[in-house]
């Protein structure tokens, strides 16, 4: 393991000497050593290492939330960690997908020319095809090709790419920080461009010095130094700027910071720098964790609490937009189905964004439901004031009977008076009265 995070830490380099590191790692845990492997990439979760599981099958999507699974080691419980579960099925559709591409753009697939990606790569690549089995519940399967027993190749590049997309980075900054560390005399390859009516040629002047300056400006802002730009007045800023700067130097990753007072006294950070995904994480996981800890960090044996909010690429608007449009959509989906529905788990914050979305939202309520982490937010239907009190009145009162009920005996006035010995009442039954005691 040591071995093998040393060798993922060293930087991957082109050919002019530009170097990228690694920015996550995804570790099969299928096989024999399922915990070892969960430990490990806890004791690295800093780094982004996560354990995955494969799982075949045509309705498994390709990437999913991680879900937290125990560390049992020699029955003794060693603690959590997350892991993904990949659609292996899904993921290798898109690769063989993805190679039939041939012209250069989106989707075409890059090879490096080196001794690794000789022919035995290629054959492993294309181990699998795909085979209908009507007999199965699911009838299209993946299976081996004969002569191509090794796949090891077609399982990497799978996992590699569930781990772009659960990762999701931000590749206009990355190409940015590339274009910005190579200067300006080198220009990325761009598709080409359709040509223009020439009608365009009647801008005027004053529009066109403005996108003349518009790529500058995009350059003066890639070239932004890395540093800590404190404009705060709080006394506990220089502490948090510390304590950032350290722990994101272990996590490898190079960020700047600027520092600025809030309206109830607390101090805002925003964080600025390249692969911004790494600090941000899945759902703004990783992001939310750091500001936890920076919280605990400073205001630990204080008298006074100073709080610290976080914030990286304006990524705590976004997700509070994404939220009200998801909260939306629901709400309109349990008007339309009348049904409840169960959202994600989320933190304490994003609920309390989803319950204020739709406290005025008329013909639903809101209500979480869960413990943590697996808090969630329920929507379901209003119901009206006439239905639910006719339900309660019917489930409160008698039950109405599936039988017609017995027919009252006649009343025959003329009839004689009975004799005195029959006149006796006999003693009342305390069954109820019903068709079958009548």
């Amino acid at each position: 393991w040591r071995d093998l995070e040393e060798h993922l830490g060293k930087a991957l380099y082109f050919k002019d000497g530009l170097g990228l590191r690694v920015s996550s790692v995804f570790v099969d845990s299928g096989g024999h050593f399922t915990q070892n492997v969960r430990e490990e990439c806890r004791r690295r979760l800093a780094k982004q290492w996560y354990s995955i599981k494969g799982r075949g099958g045509q309705d498994i999507p390709y990437t999913s939330p991680p879900k937290k699974r125990q560390i049992v080691i020699n029955g003794k419980l060693r603690g959590t960690c997350w892991e993904y579960e990949i659609g292996v099925d899904a993921g290798k559709q898109i690769i063989m997908d993805n190679l039939k591409v041939q012209t250069p753009g989106s989707k075409y697939c890059h090879f490096p020319k080196r001794d690794e990606y000789g022919f035995a790569y290629f054959k492993g690549l294309l181990s699998e095809h795909l085979v209908y089995e009507p007999e199965r519940k699911h009838p299209w399967i993946w299976v081996k090709i004969p002569g191509h027993e090794r796949n090891e190749a077609l399982d990497c590049r799978n996992y590699a790419m569930a781990a772009f997309r659960a990762m999701a980075p931000n590749m206009d900054a990355l190409a940015a920080r590339i274009k910005a560390a190579r200067g300006t005399n080198i220009e990325p390859v761009e598709a080409p461009k359709p040509k223009k009516k020439e009608k365009a040629a009647s801008r005027k002047p004053e529009k066109a010095a403005e996108e003349k300056k518009a790529p500058a400006a995009q350059e003066e802002t890639a070239q932004e130094p890395l540093e800590v730009q404190n404009q705060s007045k709080n006394p506990d800023a220089p502490k948090v700027a510390e304590f950032l700067m350290g722990l994101f130097e272990h996590m490898n990753v190079e960020a700047g910071l600027k520092l600025s007072d809030t309206e109830d006294d607390g101090i805002n950070v925003i964080v600025y720098g390249p692969n911004m995904g790494t600090i941000i994480g899945r759902r703004g996981e990783t992001l939310d964790a750091v500001q936890h800890l920076v919280n605990y960090s400073i205001n630990r044996g204080g008298e006074k609490h100073v709080h610290v909010s976080l914030d990286a690429e304006n990524y705590r608007a976004k997700r509070e937009e994404s939220l009200v449009r998801l909260a939306n959509k629901m709400a309109a989906k349990v008007i339309k189905y009348r049904r409840s529905m169960a959202l994600e788990p989320m933190n304490s914050y994003e609920r309390h964004v989803i319950h204020t979305a739709l406290q005025d939202y008329e013909g639903v309520t809101t209500a979480s439901t869960g413990t943590e982490p697996n808090r969630r937010v329920v929507i379901s239907c209003e119901r009206s004031e006439g239905k639910s009190s006719s339900r309660g009145s019917r489930r409160g009162g008698e039950r109405r009977s599936s039988r017609p009920a017995a027919p009252a005996p006649e009343k025959n006035e003329e009839a004689a008076p009975a004799p005195a010995a029959e006149t006796v009442e006999a003693p009342r039954s305390k069954k109820p009265e019903s068709r079958e005691w009548a």
